[in-house]
């Protein structure tokens, strides 16, 4: 045993990049675990001081601040880790300084759109709530660009104790608030103040230099030639994360999207863990690898989505098959329509996660082939929302929901397959393991 666990304790160190792909790895799923896990208490709690409404309300109001955020996104977070220059301190004072605009810009949207938005959703207050919760967005534009170096350089630890931390005390506020004013305002002020509280300890944690402000018009070139398509991307890719409640909200009260949005945070736990591990693991790492050839990759990305798939569809197939009667243990009686909902929804988000082998693109610098993916994805999405809609109403686009992750599987099969990456016999493992759950739930 003390021979396995000094074997074991080698693998984390050192710096080379399986090591730091191991601690980033782990200080990332660690932190994402207690994030979720506080997360789910928070929502536990939340639900039983605060109506359905509010809840629906806040999905709203997060919804339209993420599609303003993705709408300007200009990939400076993508930019310093793909770019060779991503250390270099006029090249990091350079995005910044974009990237406090952009969070000003954000403020003035939400204020400008408040009003239309209270009006085409027939919610009057969301003209008041709406420029509360733009505040985050200018606040969060101060954040340093050292989280970004860190997440380049996969030394991920005091990022996620900042995440942990912020985390924890948003929880105290937003449930001592919701105490208090017994409303969505709850949510709205917690928000800003936690965004706050997270600058701060970023400020006095994380490692690195400060930013001033800057403009270098070489670096200013380089962020414009990757994240113009990273912009596009984030565009259309609004519309992949966020199109269901957009289409929702049209079929449903703020009651039933409030419902929703329970069902939703508990299907996309694993999903949204495969997204960060993309984000801020795989990202760095094929960005490193990206002059190896399709034959040395493989078996490097063979090993990762083994990994990827023992940690991630076990919880995924147990949503399949328990969702409904988990929502009954956890919630009261008026969240109960979430059940199948967290059924569907998993199956959809299993497929997602077990076949995807990561942002290979982007580390090769393909910033154009990750556009025209998540283009592809927003097209099969909207449209199997529609016609689901248009045949079974509010079930028939959450299967649509749940659909379009298969579809756009055998989409990314001739992607895989073009660049030498398909791995095939890992998919067929996978899609069977995902058809005999979804058999005995029927």
């Amino acid at each position: 045993m003390s021979q396995l666990f000094s074997q074991a304790k080698a693998l984390f160190r050192g710096s080379e990049l399986k090591a730091r792909a191991l601690r980033g790895s782990t200080w990332t799923v660690a932190g994402y675990s207690i994030s979720q896990a506080t997360r789910l208490g928070s929502n536990l709690i939340l639900t039983r001081i605060l109506f359905p409404e509010a809840f629906g309300l806040m999905a709203i109001i997060q919804v339209f601040i993420q599609g303003l955020a993705m709408f300007s996104d200009m990939g400076v977070g993508p930019s310093i880790i793909q770019n060779k220059k991503g250390n270099v301190t006029e090249f990091l004072n350079t995005a910044w300084t974009i990237q406090v605009i952009r969070g000003f810009l954000l403020f003035l949207a939400c204020g400008v759109m408040a009003f239309p938005l209270g009006v085409i959703y027939d919610s009057p207050s969301l003209a008041y709530l709406l420029p509360v919760a733009g505040i985050s967005a200018a606040i969060a534009g101060f954040n340093p660009t050292k989280l970004v170096t860190a997440n380049r350089n996969l030394a991920l630890g005091w990022n996620t104790i900042v995440e942990i931390i912020s985390q924890l005390l948003s929880v105290i506020l937003l449930v001592g608030l919701a105490l208090w004013l017994r409303s969505v305002w709850a949510l709205v002020i917690g928000g800003v103040i936690t965004s706050c509280l997270k600058l701060i300890l970023i400020h006095q944690l994380v490692p690195g230099p400060r930013n001033r402000f800057a403009w270098d018009n070489e670096s200013l070139g380089a962020l414009i030639s990757f994240g113009k398509w990273v912009f596009l991307s984030s565009v259309v890719g609004f519309f992949v994360q966020q199109g269901d409640k957009l289409v929702l909200a049209a079929f449903m009260t703020n009651a039933q999207l409030g419902v929703y949005s329970i069902a939703f945070v508990l299907a996309s736990a694993a999903w949204a863990l495969n997204s960060k591990l993309n984000q801020l693991i795989f990202f760095p790492i094929y960005s490193e690898l990206q002059d190896l050839s399709s034959e040395q990759l493989r078996p490097k990305i063979t090993k990762a989505r083994i990994a990827m798939c023992s940690l991630l569809l076990p919880p995924l197939i147990l949503l399949i098959l328990f969702g409904d009667r988990l929502v009954m243990l956890l919630y009261d009686q008026r969240y109960w329509d979430a059940g199948w909902m967290v059924q569907v929804l998993s199956l959809g988000y299993a497929i997602s996660v077990g076949t995807n082998i990561g942002p290979f693109h982007l580390g090769q610098g393909k910033s154009k082939l990750f556009m025209i993916l998540i283009t592809t994805k927003a097209i099969i999405l909207a449209t199997s929302m529609y016609l689901g809609g248009l045949l079974y109403g509010v079930v028939g686009v959450v299967l649509g929901v749940a659909g379009s992750n298969f579809i756009f599987y055998l989409v990314s099969v001739g992607v895989y397959q073009y660049f030498g990456l398909w791995l095939w016999r890992l998919d067929v493992a996978v899609l069977l393991i995902i058809g005999a759950a979804l058999a005995m739930t029927v």
